[in-house]
């Protein structure tokens, strides 16, 4: 499997939580699957996200994208596309990154 690289437009520092330095973040907007128009910040170097789904005991598994769309609140980002989903079983709890809801970007 080869590896390639993305460039994503929108990216900003922030503080990171583990020591000290800068952590590069971006701005997910979601598309497809039960989380579709909703929006998240990630670590610049995310590709794959995963969410939980309105069906039970499931996650939407979205992949980035070169895409890129606004938020509900217009502020720009990378679209990370539904491209499945994956058993909640698979996944420890605290290794999942909940979306914000639509409008609060």
């Amino acid at each position: 499997m080869r590896a390639r690289l993305v460039r994503r437009p929108l990216t900003y520092l922030t503080w990171s939580t583990k020591g000290a330095g800068m952590a590069e973040e971006t701005l997910a907007v979601l598309r497809g699957g039960s989380r579709d128009g909703e929006s998240t910040v990630v670590s610049a170097e995310v590709n794959v996200l995963r969410a939980a789904s309105d069906a039970p005991g499931m996650l939407d598994v979205y992949e980035a994208t070169p895409e890129t769309a606004a938020a509900p609140d217009g502020t720009p980002g990378v679209v990370y596309a539904f491209v499945g989903q994956q058993s909640a079983t698979e996944i420890a709890p605290e290794a999942l990154h909940m979306p914000s809801p639509p409008g609060q970007g």
